[in-house]
């Protein structure tokens, strides 16, 4: 359950903006839409929706108390085989300068 900080019950929000040591990773229809209605409703983006190599549209949002939100939906099936291959030619070090 989320709520807004109550310390008089011993319940705090993140402090000024810092990550705390866990996020809610939400899968939904719409990626893109959700992250639109959330801006709306007061959330700030932190990332805004991408297409990364491991097959998901996905964004990062704070809510107004300061929880960090990942919000996604699948665009591809993407097979651990093929997933290892994208993010190893994503790490791999430039080709040297001639």
């Amino acid at each position: 359950m989320l709520s807004e900080a109550f310390p008089e019950y011993g319940l705090h929000a993140p402090v000024g903006g810092q990550d705390t040591g866990c996020a809610i990773h939400l899968h939904v229809d719409d990626a893109d839409a959700m992250a639109a209605r959330a801006v709306a409703a007061g959330a700030t983006m932190l990332m805004p929706p991408t297409d990364p190599f491991y097959g998901e549209c996905s964004c990062r949002l704070r809510d107004p108390f300061g929880h960090t939100w990942l919000i996604g939906h699948e665009i591809e099936k993407v097979s651990p085989r093929e997933m290892q291959r994208r993010y190893d030619a994503l790490m791999a070090p430039p080709p040297a300068r001639s």
